[in-house]
Order: structure tokens, then C-alpha cells, then sequence
């Protein structure tokens, strides 16, 4: 069997496009130790599975000897990063953004080693630049570079504004190039425009133009984009039982996707894994098994996967119930669902509760010496709940989370 070749390797698994290819095989062979650059907005303080691929592949770079550093865009998310939406984003507060830093920090060392990347805060020189450096930044680039894209396009025909602020992000992200050099800057194909705007900049400023490496876009685990508002991403902070059922959750022509881009299974074992899937010899379910094992194990621990597989098999697919549920002890004979619900903390805001009973995801269950004896599903925002003279009475939201109501 014929070697692996390590600079191949780099250049081509999970890797969408790299531009300049043969310039960054030349300063792979060199054995020269590279500057490898990326850049993460602070918006959120979690980060997904999706956020995970650019840092895994860093993670390989990084194995390989290379310098990592990440840009963490507490300066421009004061901008507002109009990213690939088809509207503009949200300013964030300082407060906010120093406090989400400070969360996202943490997390990226599930997956990089703390000891050999660099952290750095792109307002350390943004703040320093005055009126007319931006004006010079601004330039560099035409309005028809910006208009073009397609988010813009977008909000263009649906004649939703597009501020002028927003052609500004690019600009900044461009010039975290010109301060920190990289040989290479990796992100996610969303983040090309940007990428290229740090090449352009270089170049204008006299410096040798980053070559660039983009990742795939994981999608969402119900098929659509992934976005924490559709709720179908995992989030490397999610619990190991959260987390195992997310990915059972996830849709089964993604199976072989998130096994490539999420975990280290081998090639070999996936092509595997891909023809028993293709000859029946084993089901989507156990196929799904297997990648939250990977996962979980990945960002908890082996035995935290095998726990979280058995309660998976002894809550959802035995119809079962949470094992860790709370109590909630009433204060008269009912309460309203709502209520309810919003004070036993399994829901965020009382329109959250709403729209759970109205979508069929609340269950009312009757227990009876620990057998389930009847479930409804709860459709009514306005029903009041209560317990039984003989049977213990649990509220259930979707397959996690669950409550007992004591008088």
C-alpha cells in the first residue's frame, strides 16, 4: 500500500478550494514553519459542529508544526458582520462581545492545543485607525466588488436596505491580513469574499498576498443550512445525552458528511461504513450510533459516549422517560401548561411554551409504579395540569427534558 503523503493530505481532505495552490505546496516543502491565520466573529459565545471543520483542519496544520493564530473580531462585530444574510446583523454591545470572547476562547481549545496557538483581539490595531486610514482601506475595493454578492443580491431584489456600514466589515477583516501576514488564512466558503479581500489589501500594501483554504459548509442536522435559530445545529458545549440525540436526530443522507467533516474515522472506515449502508447489512440507526459515539467521545469522553448511548436506547427508543427530571410541588389543585413550563425552566420565554404545544412537542404522561400506562400530546396553551390520586403525571418537552408535578 502506497504512503500517505502528509502536504497532500493537508491540501485536500474536507478542503473545498485553495487559492494559490502551488504557492502554498512550494511553502509546504520547505518545511519552513507557516503563520496560518483565522479569523472568528464573536457573536455567539458557542461554537457549532459547523465552526469545528475550519478548526480541525487548523488542528492538522497545527500537528504538521505550523503557527496558528486566531482573530478574534471583538472590533468588528461592532460593525455588524452582514455575513450571508438577507439582512443586516446585529451590533453587538462591548459588553456582550468582551463576554462572549471570553466563552469562545475555551472552546477552541477542545480542539486546538493551547500551547502552541496564539489568541489575538483584532481591536488591538483597528481602534488605532483614524478617519482617513479607512478612507485609504476603502480604496482598495469598488462598490461593484461588494454589491456583487450574493447576500446583497439578495436583499437588492427583495428592496431591503443594505447599509453602508456593512461594505466596511470586509475592509477590517482584510486588514487583520496587512498586521498579522499569514502565509495562509483558512475559513468556511461563506467566508471567501472576505478571504480575498485580505489577499487584495496585502498586495496593496506591499506585502506577499496570503494564499487562502476554505472547508465545506456542514449543513443542518434537518437538511437546511445550519443556524442556531432553526435549531438544527450541535453545539461542542451540549451535554453528552443532548448531544447524542442531536446527532440521531440528524437526517440520513447526512450520516456519511458528518462523519467525514466532524470526526477522525478514517477514510477507509466510512467508505465501510458507506457500503453496508448501500447493502442493507446495517440500518441508518446503528450508522447513527456509531457517529455519536465518535462525537460525543471527541468533546467528552468514551464512557460519557457509552452513557449517553444507553440512555438514548432506555429513554427515546423504549419510549421511556428522562431520567433526570425535576419536581415541580404546586401551590393549588392545577397550573397552566405555560406556567408551568416556564417555571420548571425546560422553556426560555412563555412564547417559546406556546409554540412547543401548539407544534404537538408536549407530552403529558401518566405513570403508575414506574410503567407508562398513557401519554397525550398537550395541544391546548390554555389547559391546566394537575396530579393524580394514583398515578404520578410528568410533563415531557420533546425527548429530553421532562417534569413531575407534585401537590
Amino acid at each position: 500500500m502506497a504512503k500517505s503523503d502528509p502536504i497532500s493530505d493537508l491540501l485536500t481532505k474536507n478542503v473545498s478550494q485553495i487559492v494559490n495552490l502551488e504557492d502554498l505546496k512550494r511553502k509546504l516543502a520547505s518545511n519552513r514553519k507557516l503563520v496560518i491565520k483565522l479569523g472568528r466573529d464573536p457573536r455567539t459565545p458557542t461554537l457549532t459542529l459547523g465552526h469545528a471543520v475550519p478548526l480541525r483542519k487548523l488542528r492538522d496544520f497545527q500537528r504538521a508544526g505550523h503557527q496558528i493564530v486566531i482573530v478574534i473580531g471583538d472590533f468588528t462585530a461592532r460593525l455588524g458582520d452582514p455575513a450571508d444574510s438577507d439582512k443586516e446583523r446585529e451590533v453587538l454591545s462591548e459588553k456582550l462581545i468582551a463576554s462572549n470572547v471570553a466563552t469562545i476562547k475555551k472552546e477552541f481549545f477542545k480542539i486546538l492545543d493551547p500551547k502552541k496557538t496564539k489568541l489575538v483581539l483584532n481591536s488591538s490595531w483597528l481602534e488605532k485607525l483614524d478617519f482617513g486610514d479607512v478612507i485609504k482601506l476603502a480604496s482598495h475595493f469598488t462598490v461593484q466588488q461588494n454589491i456583487e454578492r450574493d447576500l446583497f443580491q439578495k436583499r437588492l431584489s427583495a428592496d431591503k436596505p443594505i447599509w453602508l456600514h456593512e461594505f466596511l466589515y470586509p475592509l477590517m477583516q482584510a486588514y487583520d491580513s496587512v498586521e498579522l501576514k499569514p502565509d495562509l488564512e483558512v475559513g468556511g466558503t461563506d467566508q471567501t469574499f472576505n478571504l480575498l479581500a485580505g489577499r487584495t489589501l496585502m498586495k496593496a500594501y506591499g506585502l506577499k498576498p496570503q494564499d487562502i483554504l476554505t472547508t465545506p459548509m456542514l449543513i443542518g442536522t434537518d437538511g437546511r443550512e445550519m443556524h442556531s435559530s432553526l435549531g438544527n445545529t450541535i453545539l461542542l458545549t451540549d451535554e453528552p445525552f443532548d448531544m447524542f440525540g442531536k446527532v440521531m436526530g440528524l437526517r440520513d443522507e447526512l450520516i456519511l458528511q458528518y462523519m467525514d467533516l466532524t470526526t477522525d474515522m478514517s477514510a477507509s472506515e466510512i467508505e465501510g461504513i458507506a457500503s453496508q449502508l448501500k447493502h442493507g447489512t446495517i440500518t441508518a440507526i446503528d450508522a447513527k450510533k456509531a457517529l455519536a459515539r465518535e462525537i460525543v467521545s471527541l468533546y467528552h469522553s468514551g464512557e460519557a459516549a457509552n452513557a449517553a448511548q444507553q440512555q438514548f436506547e432506555n429513554v427515546i427508543q423504549s419510549k421511556g422517560l428522562p431520567e433526570d427530571r425535576s419536581i415541580h410541588k404546586l401551590k393549588g389543585l392545577t397550573i397552566n401548561i405555560i406556567d408551568l413550563l416556564v417555571e420548571s425552566n425546560l422553556v426560555s420565554s412563555r412564547s417559546e411554551a406556546k409554540r412547543l404545544i401548539e407544534q404537538g412537542g408536549v407530552d403529558k404522561v401518566h405513570v403508575e409504579k414506574g410503567a407508562i400506562v398513557n401519554r397525550t400530546t398537550l395541544t391546548d396553551p390554555m389547559v391546566q395540569v394537575g396530579p393524580h390520586s394514583s398515578q404520578d403525571i410528568i410533563i415531557q418537552v420533546g425527548k429530553r427534558k421532562a417534569v413531575e408535578i407534585k401537590k
